[in-house]
């Protein structure tokens, strides 16, 4: 289904009005054929249930959103790349907004991605992944209206990467609060990066308890290019897309 085809209804009549569908592949839409796949029934997230309704019944801010509750999808290894950079809009689904779960990552002890963080109080960490087994972690705080968690658009930034250098820097920022973080890795003290070659998930992590429960409205990934300049650029175009009010920089 074409994006249009999702908004205007022309999927829910297909799939049948009220009734659920499950989404087997979400296609990259750069044009570089990374798309995100899931055969396993078991595991796919909820496109449709009265057209990708959140738990109020009202579309996430008037976009169609994948629902991820144990599910995921594979992507190709190697997106990583030694810069990464991931704008992703997302809502935890449940009104406890400590829920955690890996936005973006991979099934291994090293990690690079975005995870909704229970033992941080539910704030968004960007995991930077290092060669010891112990990624390194920047966090940002999560925004919530009556105890309940809103749609957010998060940043993440790692760049100058590799598994050989002994310099690197990571910053995550929450686009609605303009809160952030950030880390500077450099000198003999500093933990070199490692470039991230393993297969990458979309709502998943490390390990079966570390499934993301929510929405993921849009993940828009840059590999092998720094974004820092262009960040609050695309942040607006993002928040006039969703409505998001974003952080006045």
């Amino acid at each position: 289904f074409l994006a249009k085809e999702v908004s205007n209804g022309t999927m829910e009549v297909w799939v049948g009005v009220g009734d659920n569908g499950y989404v087997v592949k979400w296609y990259d839409q750069s044009g570089n054929d990374k798309d995100a796949e899931q055969t396993d029934p078991n595991k796919q997230p909820l496109i449709t249930n009265g057209v990708n309704t959140d738990s109020d019944g009202n579309l996430i801010k008037g976009k169609p959103s994948l629902l991820f509750n144990a599910s995921n999808l594979k992507v190709d290894s190697n997106i990583t790349g030694q810069h990464f950079n991931v704008f992703a809009v997302v809502k935890p689904s449940q009104e406890d907004p400590s829920t955690d779960g890996y936005i973006f990552d991979n099934f291994t002890s090293y990690g690079r991605g975005l995870l909704h963080d229970d033992y941080y109080s539910g704030r968004f960490t960007l995991l930077t992944d290092t060669t010891s087994t112990t990624p390194i972690r920047r966090r940002v705080q999560v925004d919530v209206v009556n105890n309940q968690p809103t749609l957010q658009l998060i940043t993440g930034i790692i760049i100058n990467t590799s598994a050989t250098s002994l310099e690197g820097n990571a910053f995550i920022y929450n686009a609605n609060t303009g809160f952030g973080s950030s880390i500077n890795t450099t000198g003999s003290d500093a933990i070199p990066f490692q470039e991230n070659t393993f297969d990458q998930y979309i709502g998943a992590g490390t390990s079966s308890s570390n499934y993301f429960s929510g929405y993921i409205s849009e993940l828009i990934i840059y590999t092998g290019s720094d974004q820092r300049d262009n960040r609050i650029a695309i942040e607006a175009n993002i928040s006039n897309q969703y409505k998001i009010e974003t952080y006045p920089y």
